[in-house]
């Protein structure tokens, strides 16, 4: 039985009694002719979990959870003024910061978010609410088990199968839904199935690697010897010799010693193990564009240099991580916030300007700047870097240079020394 038919059936009886199948019917009439789901022209079947197993895509998938998860969350309000505070008193932020669910931590929870939305373009967390009705805590759903729709209403729900087996119906404020990006507006795009016979190559081209190195009798060298040796057992004692003098890492850059004109002649590469190595380069690039994780990240330091390894960590910010931070910023500000907190200037919010801010020196001149022009002054300062402020307020004043004057002002001084040397 299908899902949807399931959920919108009009007999309450028939509905409470049904059995429902989150997963993709596989018939094997449908397969026969379209193949099984997930399987790319290479003949592997590419599935999140399948995915897996390429590393680069196990790598991008963790460089987002991991960055996501050391973000530190805060709730802010806004005054009338447009001053933020920060709400520490807020029932939210305790569990946003330190302690979501008894079983995880908040970086622990994050990561998860992080690397399960960009593994499989969606992931849900249950919200337990007490008897005053604040948030309690936080707990992730099995994606496998999870599935979103739009009811007849045309509100969002969930259905959940848990492990017992029960279908669980959850309305939309009882689930935070993160996704990636939205194809139709209510589940995130999966990105695995989209890049199958990307992925499915990378796979491919890494099990003929395995199966070329464990089957492959290429030696490493010839040694030609003019003449012969007098037979199979004379041939075999030369080898035997040559390999225990000369192999292994205890033996390697010794000088050999031959006679009777012989030589040895190491085998290089092949062509077609470098065009191997090209190829897997390649597949490795294409899956991290996929999540637009530069080069650097997965291994791939061709086009990186020490003077722009800081400029790509920015852009890897700002281009790559801000777009999941915007997204899960605004999910949770929706699901998690009441509208009257909303309406009050309440706010949560991802904070990961600190990493943006390079080393010790451009900071310190970058704070130079901002402070000699009066935009920031010295307990904001040391708020960013987690210093406690100047005792007694004396850190809250703003400077501005003494020889830097609004232009109004500038003209009224004109006019007055012009006064003065008529006089």
């Amino acid at each position: 039985m299908g899902l949807l038919s399931f959920l919108f059936k009009k007999d309450p009886e028939e509905r409470a009694s049904g059995a429902v199948d989150l997963s993709h019917p596989k018939d094997p009439g449908i397969v026969k002719v379209f193949g099984s789901p997930g399987q790319s022209t290479t003949g592997i079947k590419v599935t999140p979990k399948t995915s897996m197993e390429e590393e680069a895509v196990m790598t991008c998938c963790r460089i987002i959870g991991e960055t996501l998860g050391i973000f530190p969350w805060q709730i802010l309000q806004k005054n009338s003024l447009g001053v933020a505070r920060k709400v520490r008193s807020h029932p939210l932020w305790e569990l946003l910061t330190l302690r979501p669910n008894p079983d995880q931590s908040a970086v622990q929870l994050f990561e998860y978010i992080g690397f399960v939305t960009a593994l499989r373009g969606r992931s849900y967390l249950a919200v337990n609410y007490n008897a005053g009705n604040p948030v309690e805590s936080l707990v992730p759903l099995d994606p496998d088990r999870t599935r979103a729709f739009r009811g007849e209403d045309g509100h969002k729900a969930f259905a959940h199968r848990d492990t017992a087996g029960r279908l669980l119906i959850f309305n939309r404020e009882e689930i935070v839904h993160f996704t990636d990006i939205s194809l139709d507006g209510i589940e995130g795009m999966n990105r695995i199935e989209h890049a199958r016979e990307t992925i499915g190559a990378s796979l491919a081209l890494r099990e003929y690697g395995n199966r070329h190195f464990t089957s492959d009798a290429t030696p490493g060298g010839v040694l030609e010897i003019p003449g012969t040796l007098g037979g199979p057992e004379n041939r075999e004692e030369f080898r035997r010799k040559w390999q225990e003098n000369y192999s292994g890492l205890q033996n390697k850059h010794k000088t050999a010693v031959l006679e009777g004109g012989a030589s040895f002649k190491p085998i290089s590469v092949s062509p077609a193990d470098s065009e191997w190595l090209m190829a897997r380069k390649y597949t490795r690039g294409q899956v991290a564009a996929m999540w637009r994780i530069p080069g650097y990240k997965v291994g791939d330091l061709e086009r990186s240099i020490k003077a722009n390894i800081e400029q790509q960590a920015i852009e890897f910010l700002t281009e790559t991580m801000l777009p999941w931070v915007r997204r899960m910023e605004q999910e949770v500000n929706w699901s998690l916030l009441t509208r009257k907190e909303r309406i009050e200037g309440m706010y949560a919010k991802l904070r990961f300007e600190g990493i943006l801010r390079g080393d010790s020196k451009a900071r310190a001149e970058f704070y130079k700047i901002l402070f000699n022009m009066g935009a920031i002054n010295q307990d904001e300062i040391r708020e960013l870097e987690e210093m406690n402020p100047i005792p007694d307020g004396l850190g809250q004043k703003y400077y501005v240079p003494l020889n830097m004057v609004d232009v109004e002002t500038a003209n009224s001084m004109k006019d007055e020394i012009a006064k003065d040397s008529e006089e």
